[in-house]
């Protein structure tokens, strides 16, 4: 499923993502640094990069250069943001799910951003985590960041629950009810 009408809104909401978990970046002259060495990465990458491993590439590019923002102190909200950020864009599950709940909450720096949340539970469900499967399945029966698609949703839910795992067992349980319950 397409979270995004067009690649350009994707990479919009990538790069608003990551000036975001690095705000330094916004100021200049980081952002015409970060910007040349987007452009840089682009054309000498390959076509299989999202947009945050670009950016994330960038950043890391120019701090080994001495020329990038610094990271935020560590035992920071900030810190931790940028953590779950690094790991997410690195295909960790763990991660992804992490981001994707710091999204649908507005974790500090993060604002609740429904589509962020939505883009990243479905990282982690297309990886084949069941916690992403169940949190990807729940925003898209519901309608969190996009019109409803309870068929969708409800058939991400029963994969994970399919895994083992207890809590989308549980949650499939609840769904069952909802839909029993004609809502």
């Amino acid at each position: 499923m397409k979270i995004y009408s067009t690649p350009e809104a994707e990479w919009l909401a990538d790069a608003e993502e990551f000036l975001t978990v690095y705000p330094a970046y916004r100021t200049e002259p980081l952002y015409g640094r970060l910007n040349d060495e987007v452009k840089r990465i682009a054309r000498e990458g390959s076509n299989n990069v999202t947009g945050p491993q670009v950016l994330l590439s960038a950043h890391e590019s120019l701090v080994n250069k001495a020329l990038g923002a610094s990271e935020p102190q560590e035992g920071s909200e900030e810190h931790f943001v940028t953590t779950f950020y690094k790991d997410a864009v690195s295909n960790n599950a763990a991660g992804q799910n992490a981001l994707g709940m710091g999204f649908l909450n507005g974790w500090k720096p993060l604002s609740k951003e429904p589509k962020r949340a939505l883009y990243w539970f479905q990282q982690s469900a297309l990886a084949g985590d069941p916690t992403g499967q169940a949190g990807y399945g729940v925003m898209l029966f519901r309608g969190n960041g996009i019109d409803p698609d309870r068929k969708q949703g409800y058939a991400w839910v029963a994969k994970a629950a399919a895994s083992g795992d207890e809590v989308a067992k549980a949650v499939l349980r609840k769904l069952d009810m909802e839909i029993s319950a004609g809502r």
